[in-house]
């Protein structure tokens, strides 16, 4: 559909730009406390309609409730890019 293409494509900008500033020498994180689970459920989100197209079905099994300091948004996309 037009709406998941658009959000591809916004993806794929934000990778571009992402890129650029690492090139550039000024690529920030921001550290969080996040869990295992809540990254893997905004990933499973994003990508479950696009997936459902495909008759491809996401699940993920986390063993123990871990909470992580991260950059939530970074290691979303970096999850998005290994699920496309």
């Amino acid at each position: 559909s037009i709406l998941r293409a658009t959000e591809r494509m916004g993806r794929l900008i934000q990778d571009l730009l992402d890129f650029t500033v690492m090139q550039g020498g000024t690529f920030t994180v921001s550290l969080a406390p996040t869990t295992v689970d809540e990254l893997l459920q905004a990933t499973l989100e994003t990508f479950a309609p696009l997936a459902a197209t495909r008759e491809v079905r996401l699940e993920a099994r986390v063993a123990a409730r871990r909470s992580v300091a991260c950059d939530r948004d970074r290691v979303v996309q970096a999850l998005g890019n290994l699920v496309s």
